[in-house]
């Protein structure tokens, strides 16, 4: 929910997207719409329609009460640190499950190490499966990351690890195993 301002108009925004790199992409479609004559309580009106597309994170109830967001689609670089950016506003314990990101070339080490320090800024603990860039990870969030490839173990891992409430982000391809393990 977030409130526009334009000239001598206001309106109130409920969209149900996740992620605050969508307010951008919302405001866009406010300009436009606009210049096409129409009114921002028509635009907010009809921004409550808008779902979330099968790519981008989706918030799901997970098993134990735990809350699980899915962005298991794909990642990039920037993707990740806006989802973990995202996390912030939540104010209970949070974990991402991801593997490092490929097809990087010679920034690898640098995106990876960022990454990390992010991760170490929202998280209290990653679980990372690949091995990769690991190390670069690891230098980023210190001790809060483990390798753990292994979809039971991580399962199990997040189940002593987590409380009822918690977040858990899943973030680029997981196994697809560990997403039928965690949601309900």
């Amino acid at each position: 929910t977030f409130r526009v301002a334009l000239r001598d108009e206001l309106a109130d925004f409920k969209v149900n997207l996740m992620g605050f790199q969508n307010i951008s992409n919302v405001l866009a479609v406010v300009i436009c719409a606009r210049e096409l004559g129409m009114t921002l309580e028509e635009i907010s009106k009809a921004c409550v329609d808008i779902k979330p597309q099968q790519s981008g994170m989706q918030l799901k109830k997970g098993i134990d009460g735990l809350n699980i967001i899915d962005a298991t689609y794909s990642a990039n670089p920037d993707g990740v640190l806006s989802h973990l950016e995202y996390l912030k506003i939540w104010p209970q314990k949070k974990v991402i499950v991801m593997p490092c990101l490929i097809e990087l070339g010679k920034a690898s080490k640098k995106v990876h190490k960022r990454i990390g320090q992010k991760i170490g800024e929202v998280c209290a603990l990653a679980i990372i499966t690949t091995k990769d860039r690991f190390e670069e990870i690891q230098e980023g969030v210190g001790s809060k990351a483990l390798f753990i490839e292994n979809p039971k173990e991580i399962f199990e891992k997040l189940k002593s690890f987590c409380n009822p409430g918690d977040l858990i982000l899943l973030e680029n391809r997981v196994p697809s195993q560990l997403v039928s393990l965690l949601v309900e």
